[in-house]
This record gives structure tokens, sequence and C-alpha cells, in this order.
């Protein structure tokens, strides 16, 4: 993919609220050295690329977080920053049909039967902690704007209303909805497949990360599916499924039904019996 300049390889503050945090080198993390101007360009303003330079950065950037885990929050944090700048949304169309077709193709992801220690069995791990810090960096944004929001004096907000200017405009405020469905696919196909995987445990815990993370975010945005997630587990965790995982499995599961029964945080108690060593 050509560049039309040339940049240094890493930016500093990829997280902040322009878009950046501590220093992200690029190089370091084997993106071609073409690739990695078309990243910061678009981090300043992804509206001056190309369509084709979109598309296939957001189809390289996530094939990139999705071989390791640690990529997973950095790499989130500049594609919202990204998707925020993006008037066109042919970035974000372009990040949201990526994902999609990754999961419905999940099968590269995941180990095949007898193989539980490839690199395929940490890239779905890898996957799913990518959607759960996009969408957590996306949460992050959205209480952002509406902070500032609330700060604004009446006349600025009259005079948005009067514009028809809405909570839900840009790509950023309806981009969460899609990864909230996005993650709760993940979650419904972990906890079916709990009685053949080769690796529950290692499915568990992608679950439970999910839950802890941004579980009290996803039961707001889409509160239908949380029951009906939660109601799944109940499933497995009361019937022959159980028979065939571990204790701690078995464990993680009522850590999740309960976490949610109680508005997503533990008392004293609850703390103690699933964090004895944090007591």
């Amino acid at each position: 993919m050509p560049s039309s300049t040339s940049t240094t390889s890493s930016i500093e503050d990829p997280v902040d609220t322009n878009g950046h945090g501590s220093s992200l080198d690029f190089t370091k993390m084997g993106f071609p050295s073409d690739y990695v101007d078309i990243i910061i360009q678009a981090i300043d303003n992804p509206n001056n690329l190309t369509h084709e330079q979109l598309e296939e950065l957001a189809r390289t950037v996530c094939a990139k977080a999705f071989e390791k885990s640690l990529y997973s929050y950095p790499l989130s944090s500049v594609l919202v920053t990204i998707c925020d700048k993006d008037t066109n949304q042919v970035f974000t169309q372009s990040l949201i049909n990526c994902c999609r077709e990754w999961y419905l193709d999940r099968s590269r992801l995941r180990p095949s039967d007898g193989h539980n220690t490839s690199p395929r069995k940490y890239r779905w791990a890898a996957y799913v902690a990518f959607l759960t810090d996009f969408y957590l960096n996306l949460k992050s944004k959205l209480r952002g704007v509406i902070l500032k929001e609330n700060l604004d004096d009446e006349d600025e907000s009259s005079h948005s209303e009067e514009d028809g200017q809405s909570d839900d405009d840009g790509p950023v405020p309806t981009l969460h909805t899609e990864f909230a469905d996005l993650l709760y696919d993940c979650g419904e196909d972990i906890v079916r497949g709990l009685d053949t995987t080769n690796s529950p445990t290692a499915e568990v815990e992608c679950l439970l990360n999910i839950l802890r993370t941004v579980g009290k975010s996803l039961e707001k945005d889409r509160p239908e599916r949380m029951n009906e997630l939660i109601s799944q587990l109940k499933v497995t965790f009361i019937g022959p499924v159980s028979s065939r995982l571990s204790d701690m499995c078995v464990k993680s599961i009522l850590q999740m039904i309960e976490c949610a029964a109680s508005g997503w945080t533990f008392d004293q108690s609850q703390a103690s019996y699933y964090y004895p060593s944090l007591s």
C-alpha cells in the first residue's frame, strides 16, 4: 500500500483525547513500513486517504491485532480514534465487516481438534480480547462525549437541538452496538461449544474476560441478549455439560452468573470467595 508522505514509525500518546497515548511503535509490532505511514495519516485524518487505503488498513490492523492479546488494547485505542474522525465511515464500515468476517470464519482463529497448543488457540483469545478492548474504548469515548455535553451551557445545547444534532450522530455512538452484538455472538458460541471443545478452560476464560470487563455496558446496550446469555450459562452450570468441566471452569461460570445477578459488582463475601488471594 503506497504512502504519500514519510513519517516516523511511532506515535506519542496513542490513547489520549486526541487519539494518542504512551509511545506505540508500529514497526516493532511487525507492520510493514509502507503501512506505518498510512496508519499515522489515518490517525491524523482518515478522510484524506482513499477508500482502498482505508479498507486495506482495516484488514491489516485487524490481522495484526488478532495475532496476540498484547496488541488488542493499544491497537483498539488507535482504531477508535480513526473511527471517531471517519466522517464518511468508510474505515468504520470496513472495520465492522472485517471483524464480522473473521467471526463467521472463526475456524481460522480456533485450534483444530488435537492441536490445542497451536497458535490458533491464542488467536481466538486475541480476537475476543480485541473486540472487548475496542468496545471498552468506544464506551470510554462515549462517556467523555456525554460528560462534555453535560458541561455545555443551555444556549449551546438548545442550538444543537435546533440544528437537529443528537447523541447518536457520528460513527462512534452507533459503532458500539455493532461490537456489542459481536461480543454476544462470541459469548453464545463459547457456551454452545463447551460440550465439544478440547480447551474448555481457555474458552471459559475468554467469556469471563468479556463479562468482567464490559458486562455492565453490554447489558445496558442489549439487555435481552444478556438475559439469554446468562440463561445459557445457568443451563450449563446445572446440566450434564458441567460434568466434563474442571472445578475451576464451573466456579468461573458461577462467578459470571452471580456477577450479573449482583449488578456487576461483588460484595465483600463474594469477592473473598472468587478472589481469595486478594482477601
